[in-house]
């Protein structure tokens, strides 16, 4: 019991007021006390909403900048790959073939490249496999130049999340080096613990 109370009772106690005054004087003093709680827990919950609210904003400025990424990232592959057209050769695999410029604006597959038809000479190949099934399986003519590269790599990084990890330890410049070196043979080729990832690039 609070001292107001006390108070109150001791005025009881001493004669100064009678007991039907106390009782609307103790009835007072709870509604005082009731209004002032009620004031706590409304300033509490407009808090917590404030908190939710700016939580939820948050998420939705984290969602629509991923978004953007997203969009972003894609325009970035259609436009590297704007001078090529995309062949489908069975569910999950592609070969990427280079277009030429004609004149009058129109586009037109080459034939023959570096002197040779393509279907034969070196080729950059990318592999990623989720539970033995394709996810990427991408051919690329080595006689493509780095930015076709590295929009073969962006296919697999928004195909597969996991392709991010093993990509950190090959760059578009490093298999430059390797294509132009001559080299032929697996430049990645790993399994994950679990067995349940494979991830392989390589030239053949």
């Amino acid at each position: 019991m609070d001292d107001k109370k006390l108070k109150i009772l001791k005025m009881v106690e001493d004669k100064i007021i009678t007991v039907e005054e106390a009782m609307n004087l103790l009835a007072l003093l709870d509604k005082q006390v009731e209004k002032k709680q009620s004031e706590i827990e409304k300033t509490e919950r407009k808090q917590k909403e404030r908190e939710q609210k700016a939580l939820i904003k948050r998420i939705k400025e984290e969602a629509r900048v991923k978004k953007e990424e997203m969009k972003h990232l894609k325009h970035q592959v259609n436009g590297e790959f704007k001078q090529a057209e995309i062949i489908k050769l069975s569910e999950n695999e592609f070969e990427i073939l280079p277009r030429e410029q004609k004149p009058g604006g129109k586009l037109q597959k080459k034939g023959w490249f570096g002197g040779k038809l393509f279907g034969g000479g070196r080729k950059l190949i990318i592999r990623v496999e989720e539970k033995s099934k394709a996810v990427v399986n991408l051919r690329l003519p080595l006689g493509f130049v780095v930015p076709f590269i590295k929009g073969g790599l962006k296919i697999g990084q928004m195909n597969s999340p996991e392709f991010n990890k093993y990509m950190s330890q090959v760059s578009p410049e490093e298999l430059e080096q390797y294509i132009n070196s001559g080299y032929v043979g697996p430049l990645i080729d790993i399994h994950d613990e679990d067995g349940d990832e494979h991830v392989y690039i390589g030239i053949e």
